[in-house]
């Protein structure tokens, strides 16, 4: 078991960063869920994130088992040099246009077509001829991008040709196959060069290439196979103008590259005298390429040897398989659990708000009665001193409850503190300056407390009643 982070952009420091960032949330949340006065059921919500983020640093962390994967390896390495001047669009490939055929370029199309048909499991090179010569593909096994670069194939624009010769492709070439035979000496290189041969840079490459100190006969001895394929007839033909997104309607005549200081069509021949040198110094057969009944099957040039160029060797790759859905399966039932804890949280959170926010009959009346409550307790402690014992001969006021009624202030159906009012009710709180209608203290005082302002109704005297002239304790 080993361990590959799964984030490629950031590697380990970034598993490192998200780990320190969670530890941190996990320490806060700590503080308020694992206090010794917080609710028991608060460890396990941080029990159970704690455990959510540990998986989740263990999926980033990559846990994997090493594989190491091996298949044949093709050691054919297939080097094309293609020609893409303005020459290549002269209009003499099977009969030209007119008769059915079409440019130069679509022979190469279809033969290029054919060489990578005949090796799918070699590795292929792609040098780009034009005004200058490069590299466009790189040594590779992507069948794909071999595809795409031959059908994306076009003729170099006719504004940004300076005139070109095979000589300018020879530096790159001998880099890339000099290359080759130090680093994979065990390789077949087979090179293809596809041309028409004609030189129309007045000799600039072949001076380059012998500055360089290069030569095609070089190459001979890195070289294991291939050809040299020309292209073109021995007329020759016009060649059409390119420009990059130019377009042409079906009925518009072709516009033809020129003479230079004329305004005649030129006439592209192929020099079939260069490219018979190049493959007889590179030590390669040359074929003659008209798209014509004369032509030569491709077979003939694409026929290799492959049990010779294949080697015993294995293609080995290091790949890692993530040992990680388990713990996806760990982490989708913490995350369902949190949720769950969640919900069950709303709902009681809920639950316990409600009551107060409703309104209504009932909570208006409840609030009214509390508004109240603060005068009626005044009313009913000033009631209820009335027949309270401490005087001579004096009768203790019977107990009876408010009937029918409820005492504002007060929680409704008990008794008034100190003495109910017997046989009446006490509307609306304090009765204040007036008699308590219907009540009576016979015998005896009221002590410690009177009805301000006014007489006990029924009762013979005015004893302790403040106002009534008749001091505290006075006569019946």
């Amino acid at each position: 078991m080993s361990f590959e982070p799964m984030l490629n952009a950031g590697g380990w420091p970034l598993v490192v960063l998200i780990a320190v960032a969670l530890a941190g949330a996990l320490a806060w949340s700590g503080y308020w869920l694992l206090r010794a006065d917080a609710d028991p059921g608060s460890r396990w919500t941080w029990g159970r994130r704690a455990a959510l983020a540990m998986v989740t640093v263990l999926i980033l962390s990559g846990p994997s088992v090493p594989v190491t994967e091996t298949r044949p390896m093709s050691n054919i390495e297939i080097y094309l040099v293609v020609d893409r001047t303005g020459s290549m669009a002269a209009e003499d490939w099977a009969g030209g246009p007119d008769n059915g055929g079409g440019t130069r370029l679509d022979g190469v199309r279809q033969d290029l077509t054919a060489i990578r048909d005949a090796f799918p499991a070699a590795r292929f090179s792609i040098i780009a001829l034009d005004s200058a010569a490069a590299r466009e593909l790189p040594l590779t096994s992507d069948f794909d991008a071999v595809t795409s670069w031959i059908n994306s194939l076009q003729q170099e624009p006719t504004t940004k040709s300076s005139g070109s010769s095979l000589e300018r492709a020879l530096p790159q070439l001998t880099q890339d196959l000099k290359s080759s035979s130090e680093n994979t000496p065990e390789a077949a290189r087979i090179v293809y060069i596809l041309s028409d041969g004609e030189a129309t840079d007045d000799g600039v490459g072949a001076s380059e290439a012998k500055a360089a100190g290069v030569s095609w006969s070089q190459l001979s001895a890195v070289v294991d196979g291939g050809a040299v394929l020309g292209y073109g007839t021995s007329e020759g033909a016009h060649m059409r103008e390119f420009e990059v997104g130019q377009t042409t309607a079906p009925d518009d005549e072709p516009k033809y590259i020129t003479e230079p200081g004329t305004s005649q069509p030129a006439v592209s021949v192929p020099d079939t005298k260069e490219l018979q040198t190049v493959a007889s110094d590179m030590g390669l057969p040359y074929f003659q390429r008209t798209g014509g009944s004369d032509d030569v099957p491709t077979k003939d040039f694409t026929d290799v040897n492959v049990q010779e160029v294949f080697s015993d060797g294995r293609e080995r790759s290091n790949r890692y398989t993530y040992f990680t859905w388990p713990l996806g399966l760990a982490a989708a039932v913490l995350l369902i659990w949190e949720l769950a804890a969640l919900v069950r949280a709303d709902r009681a959170a809920a639950h316990v708000t409600r009551p107060a926010a409703d309104t209504g009959p009932s909570g208006d009346a409840a609030g009214a009665s509390g508004g109240s409550a603060r005068g009626t307790a005044g009313a009913a402690g000033a009631v209820g001193a009335v027949g309270a014992p401490g005087g001579g001969g004096s009768m203790p006021i019977p107990v009876a409850a408010v009937p029918g009624g409820a005492v504002p202030g007060a929680v409704p159906g008990a008794v008034v503190p100190g003495g109910a009012v017997p046989g009446a009710v006490v509307p609306g709180g304090i009765v204040p300056g007036g008699a308590v209608p219907g009540a009576t203290a016979p015998g005896g005082a009221v002590p410690g407390g009177a009805v301000p302002g006014s007489a006990v109704p029924g009762y013979g005297g005015s004893r302790g009643v403040p106002g009534s002239g008749a001091p505290m304790g006075g006569m019946r």
